[in-house]
Order: structure tokens, then sequence, then C-alpha cells
């Protein structure tokens, strides 16, 4: 492909880029002469300590920025890629072609160390501008990349009240008062978490969004409005920690975070 197409801005021009955060043999057949393995689950169990090293040097060089950027000017507006399920780490499911090893395949990702840091937060109705501003104040303090957040909880009927005063309300008048205020009213809402990156090149902002509704009160898991937040027919806290750690507002905003660092190449 070498001539740059260009249709209406709402049509959806893509590529699909397999063979790269998953093996696939036949897209990428060097990777496996010599073996046994079929594939990349087989392919991890045989190489084993040596597969970590492989995979990195297999990531960082079959598909780049420099790819990226060729095809967006081709025209080329949406690209999938297919991702192993062990790649936000473990624990994942275990197969018995893993072996001995129930995490055979490289870890990834990046140490994170929890910082004890005062963020005063700016009045905004948008939580995205109120961790924009925290990660300005904790780059200025602490001058290493790093990630802050902020949370809403959003009722649409109520204009998105609480918003991101969610936390002050629900000491305030707690989920009884919530219920109150929304007594007779539609009761869609959602969280929406931004997590803010910043290092010496600016900050960036992630959200993460998980609509529902507003039920009565159900299940014992959780905190704060998770026991009358209702999502695919589940409160919050009705779904056990693992689960919700998967399906959050906040595990949405850093996946969105987690595949830029991928691009960019910081992780």
């Amino acid at each position: 492909m070498n001539t740059p197409f260009h249709g209406p801005a709402t049509r959806l021009r893509g590529v699909n880029l397999g063979g790269w955060l998953v093996l696939e043999k036949w897209m990428t057949p060097s990777l496996f002469e010599g073996l046994a393995a079929t594939d990349e689950t087989t392919w991890c169990a045989e190489l084993g300590a040596a597969a970590p090293d492989r995979l990195r040097a297999h990531w960082d060089s079959f598909i780049t920025r420099d790819d990226f950027a060729w095809l967006a000017g081709l025209g080329i507006n949406a690209v999938r890629i297919p991702l192993g399920h062990w790649i936000f780490g473990p624990p994942y499911p275990y197969h018995a072609k893993y072996g001995s090893d129930p995490h055979p395949f490289v870890g990834g990702g990046i140490e994170v160390e929890d910082v004890r840091l005062e963020c005063p937060e700016c009045r905004h109705d948008d939580v995205a501008e109120i961790a924009r501003y925290k990660a300005e104040f904790a780059w200025g303090k602490l001058g290493k990349p790093l990630i802050v957040d902020d949370t809403a909880f959003c009722i649409d009927s109520l204009s998105g009240f609480p918003g991101p005063y969610a936390a002050y309300v629900f000491y305030t008048i707690g989920n009884e008062g919530i219920l109150r205020l929304t007594d007779g009213k539609r009761r869609d809402a959602h969280f929406e978490t931004a997590i803010a990156y910043a290092d010496s090149s600016g900050i960036r902002v992630f959200r993460g969004v998980l609509p529902g509704r507003i039920v009565e009160p159900r299940g014992r898991e959780g905190f704060g409005y998770d026991p009358i937040f209702e999502w695919n027919g589940r409160t919050l806290a009705e779904i056990p920690l693992d689960e919700k750690s998967r399906i959050s507002h906040r595990a949405l905003a850093l996946r969105e975070l987690h595949g830029w660092l991928l691009v960019e190449g910081h992780l």
C-alpha cells in the first residue's frame, strides 16, 4: 500500500496489527525456528527464562512509532492490536502447557512507588482538570514521572451532581441522601476516573467511565456508593474485589494509560 486515501472523517480506515503483542507462528515463523512450540503459550513454556528477553526484543522492533506515523500518513485512522490475556499481569488462567511455572509470560510493566504527598485540589467540574492540576503540582515537587487520579460520581438527572465532590457529599448525606434526592427521578449514573501522567515532556490525561444506575442498597463488598450503584445487573458491592478491579472506571483509565505507555515505548 503506497497510495494515501482520505474519506469522510466519520469513516474508519483500519488495519490489524497481528503478530506483535501476541505471537502467531504463521506471521512470525522466524521466532519459532528450531522450536517445537506452535503458539505463544508453548513458545514461552519451551524457552523458559529466555522468553522475556526475546519477547521484549520482538515487541520493541516488530512495530514502532514510525510504523504508526506511516499508517497515519496513508489515511489509516484505526488499528486493531490483539493482546494476550496475560497483558495486565497475573493471576491469569492456568493452562497445562505452562508446565511448572504458573505465569511463564514476561511480567512487563513498570515499578510504581507510593509517595505520600498532599496535593491541593483545584475546584472544577471536570475531574480531568483536577487530575491535571494535581499532576502539575506533584511534578513540581518530585520531578520524576508520576501518576495521580481523581474520581467523580455523576447522576444524570441531577446535572452530574455530585461529580468531583462525591467524597464530600457521601460523608455529608451518604447513600440515603442520594436515594432521597433521586426518588421519582431517572437514576442513570456513572463513575468517571481521570488519571494524569506527568513527565518531562508534559502532562497527559486518561479517562475511564463506568455507566450504571442507582438502586436500593445491595451487597457487602466495596465502599462508598458501591452498594447503590448497579452495573450489568449487580451493584459494585456485590462484585468481588478482584473482578471489580478489572471492570472499574479506574481500571478502564489505567488500561488507556497502559496502552499509551506501550505505544510510546515506556514499557
